[in-house]
């Protein structure tokens, strides 16, 4: 099997910063909505048959999952920021 040969340089950073970035505000501050979505996914996988059963689970979101959540969207929107710090891209716009 063939791999895939990646070199990190400075634009490379730029490039994964904006969607790390937007991944973590979405992480931080909808994990409820996020948490439905992957509950209904879930129970969509092990019941297929939505024609004969449609009552998705309705619970809400742990007190311990929203922690996690919240954390990593935290250090998601940091890694964003200092990602595109140190990008080839924030210099070109800034000078």
């Amino acid at each position: 099997m063939k791999e895939i040969e990646m070199e990190w340089t400075t634009s490379t950073f730029g490039y994964l910063s904006i969607p790390v970035f937007v991944v973590g505000i979405a992480c931080y501050f909808f994990p409820d909505f996020l948490y439905k979505i992957f509950v209904l996914m879930r129970y969509r996988g092990i019941k297929p048959n939505y024609e004969f059963e449609d009552n998705p689970p309705n619970s809400d979101i742990p007190k311990h999952i929203e922690v996690i959540l919240k954390v990593l969207g935290s250090i998601m929107v940091t890694l964003g920021i200092i990602w595109f710090w140190f990008s080839e891209e924030f210099y070109y716009l800034l000078f």
